[in-house]
């Protein structure tokens, strides 16, 4: 069976410690690594196992906001494709 797809948006706070991603639709679900590669990389796998926690809960998957990115003050907001 095919897994659907969804699209959070994310928001990545860049400082001297390197990376920092949470998704605003998921409170609580985040990664930081030092390179923005490895945390583009590391968020899918933070919302899989994010909703893999609310599932296994039988709690409801909050659906993904409509976004855009944007580049703004150190701050970047864009989106990120999952399996839900």
């Amino acid at each position: 069976m095919k897994k659907e797809s969804v699209e959070y948006p994310i928001r990545i706070t860049v400082d001297a410690d390197g990376y920092y991603a949470e998704v605003p639709d998921l409170p609580g679900c985040s990664t930081s690594r030092d390179t923005f590669e490895e945390v583009m990389r590391n968020v899918p796998e933070a919302i899989a196992s994010y909703l893999g926690s609310l599932h296994k809960q039988g709690d409801p998957i909050p659906p993904p906001s409509r976004k855009r990115a944007v580049v703004k003050e150190g701050i970047i907001y864009t989106s990120v494709r999952t399996a839900a």
